[in-house]
């Protein structure tokens, strides 16, 4: 059977992640390390053969005051996921290098088809995937985009917000179609997993566009004509959003016949940016943007995430108000009649006659 090799030298002196991903590179191409020699105190000659399946890599600098015993416990646990040690190496003085390789369908869903998306178990950290892994971690299912051993779901670091803060609007009308929005910049990474606006009363049965757009993309939207006034909150699968982003939401209502329109702002609301944001600015119809905030919502939670992922769904509840559709919840079913107020289900008399009889209705 014929064998095929490469030869390839390498620099010293990269960390253990881009070491990882100079090998996964070549391990995603079916070649798996034969030999690691020394050419010079600063370069690595390492020889590759032709596995003829997908190779994965996990490169990791350990103390070399290890006692044999802490140093066997180390391996044994990377060898319990199916970590073949292939070679150690020298990284400081006062650390050791070891590389790890996993063949074939034993390891990252692999398989030939370096095209394809394979599906493996998160059992990690530490795990090493490579390009078109497909897991789950938590309630992300997320698909890597290059080899990588960083962790697969985005970790949130602080609260969500709406990234309109509580405030105390000023309802204002017009006999016209109006289109405003707010525009946020973010001052750390994070994602987005809701965005709305409020159906006043005086506009029920009007049309109603939302969209939701990131550094100039227009990555939702959604159109309805609703027949009750609501908080609307409409969910999507998460966007991952770098810090230094522009988020911005818009709202259309268009008229009804020669009805006044309503809309609600507040001026100088934006003249302090809101959390997590470093400038905030509104518009409405066209006009220059300024301090002024319009009924333009988006709910933001900070976190950390790799740019080695992408997200393919999300299985858990989206954050802030509202289920699937968002808005507010349905009135607890339990024979009793219920009205809103301020968004809160309360009892309520159900018809003329009814008796209000000391807290029953």
């Amino acid at each position: 059977m014929t064998v095929d090799y490469l030869t390839i030298d390498y620099q010293m002196g990269q960390t253990p992640q881009d070491l990882t991903d100079f090998y996964n590179g070549y391990g995603n191409k079916g070649w798996g390390i034969s030999s690691i020699e020394a050419v010079v105190h600063n370069q690595r000659r390492v020889v590759f053969n032709q596995e003829g399946g997908v190779v994965q890599y996990l490169v990791i600098d350990y103390d070399a005051g290890k006692t044999p015993q802490q140093l066997t416990d180390d391996l044994n646990g990377y060898g319990a996921s199916d970590w073949a040690l292939k070679s150690t190496d020298l990284a400081k003085t006062n650390l050791r290098r070891a590389i790890f390789q996993k063949n074939g369908t034993t390891g990252g869903g692999g398989g030939a088809d370096l095209s394809a998306m394979h599906w493996v178990p998160y059992v990690g950290p530490p795990q090493s995937f490579i390009t078109w892994d497909t897991t789950r971690d938590g309630d992300w299912t997320m698909v890597a985009n290059k080899g990588t051993s960083d962790r697969p779901a985005p970790q949130q670091s602080g609260p969500e917000e709406d990234l309109l803060p509580a405030w105390t609007p000023t309802q204002k009308n017009a006999r016209a179609t109006y289109i405003m929005y707010n525009e946020w910049t973010v001052n750390t990474g994070g994602w987005v997993d809701q965005y709305g606006g409020t159906v006043l009363a005086q506009n029920v049965n009007a049309l109603h566009t939302i969209t939701l757009a990131v550094n100039g993309v227009v990555k939702d939207t959604f159109t309805s004509t609703p027949a009750n006034p609501i908080t609307y909150w409409h969910d999507i699968t998460p966007i991952l959003i770098a810090s230094g982003s522009v988020i911005r939401v818009t709202v259309k209502v268009n008229q009804v016949g020669n009805n006044q329109m309503y809309w609600q702002e507040q001026a100088g609301l934006f003249a302090t940016a809101p959390t997590y944001c470093s400038l905030a600015v509104g518009s409405k119809d066209g006009a220059a943007v300024s301090d002024t905030a319009y009924d333009c919502h988006v709910q933001f939670i900070p976190g950390t995430m790799s740019p080695d992922w992408d997200v393919v769904a999300f299985g858990g509840a989206a954050a802030g108000a509202g289920g699937s559709g968002g808005g507010i919840a349905e009135a607890p079913s339990d024979g009793t009649t219920y009205g809103r107020m301020n968004g809160v289900w309360n009892p309520a008399i159900a018809q003329d006659g009814d008796v209000i009889d000391g807290g029953a209705f």
